[in-house]
């Protein structure tokens, strides 16, 4: 379970990345 977690912070904390360079 903790793995996944980690998982999923990272692929949010990706998307987010992602999100900040779209938005201007």
């Amino acid at each position: 379970l903790r793995r996944m977690q980690d998982m999923l912070t990272k692929m949010q904390g990706q998307l987010a990345e992602k999100q900040q360079l779209a938005t201007p």
